[in-house]
């Protein structure tokens, strides 16, 4: 995705530009879940049902809860080391999942 950048001077940024960015998105991945230990997926407690609204609905503001992994509140800032661990790993998952389309983009 192309975007403009604007100038903000407060931060040192001249804009007047435009960069090309990738975005990616921490979500489900049944593949990654598949091959979790199973001492860590018996911490998750899978449920399937919809958990994204599930975890709005119910306002969870638990971040420490693994059962919604890996729909987290974003609004807390004391994450439990396992849940940012799963969190790091699913990142660099999905990222490695996907190397040869990322590395496409930089040989433009």
């Amino acid at each position: 995705m192309k975007l403009s950048v604007l100038p903000n001077p407060l931060v040192g940024v001249s804009g007047n530009y435009t960069l090309e960015i990738i975005f990616t998105f921490s979500g489900q991945c049944q593949e990654f879940m598949s091959k979790l230990p199973k001492e860590v997926i018996d911490l998750i407690e899978f449920d399937d049902h919809n958990k994204a609204s599930t975890l709005s609905n119910l306002g969870v503001t638990d971040s420490n809860n693994l059962k919604f992994f890996p729909y987290i509140p974003v609004g807390e800032l004391n994450y439990s080391p396992h849940l940012v661990g799963l969190l790091s790993q699913l990142a660099s998952y999905s990222l490695f999942a996907h190397k040869e389309d990322i590395l496409s983009f930089f040989e433009k």
